[in-house]
């Protein structure tokens, strides 16, 4: 079974690891939304709200962590002139540029993904997945990824995601 690999990490003496590898609580008291900073002291179970928040400050907010047994991927395939799918590189290429250029030993894979959600519904499309990264805090099991355009399955046609960050 696949996960994202927590790997050591190379450079540590930068302002930017000291957020990655703050704690939790520091995170809870500095970063985090206030619904959950609030919700936390109220005594909530808040803790995949705090993996939700840590994952999507640390790569973006259209990140997310899920569990792999929801997830089957393989290798994304371009094709034709397609504005979703010439969107997808560049922005992947983007991204990965400029994240390895600050933490060398994350690694990225551009894939396709197809994504059962909890409620039993599938999103499928192309999708950055986090392969290793030096972040603690991803959950044994889970993989990272942000999709970055859907397939529409009833159209049969890619769909460019908004904002991707």
């Amino acid at each position: 079974m696949f996960n994202t690999e927590i790997v050591e990490a190379k450079d540590v003496d930068t302002p930017r690891y000291s957020i990655r590898f703050m704690s939790n609580e520091d995170f809870l008291r500095d970063k985090a939304s206030g619904t959950l900073r609030k919700n936390s002291k109220l005594g909530f179970r808040f803790e995949d709200q705090l993996n939700a928040e840590r994952v999507a400050y640390e790569f973006g907010y259209s990140f997310e962590s899920v569990p792999s047994t929801r997830i089957t991927f393989n290798d994304a395939i371009t094709c034709c002139d397609d504005s979703a799918i010439t969107y997808s590189g560049w922005v992947a290429e983007r991204y990965i540029t400029l994240q390895t250029a600050i933490f060398q030993e994350d690694q990225y894979e551009i894939k396709y993904l197809i994504v059962e959600r909890p409620d039993g519904k599938r999103e499928e499309g192309i999708a950055l997945m986090v392969r290793r990264t030096s972040f603690p805090f991803v959950r044994k099991g889970h993989i990272v990824f942000s999709f970055l355009a859907l397939y529409d399955t009833l159209k049969k046609e890619y769909v460019k995601v908004a904002n991707f960050s």
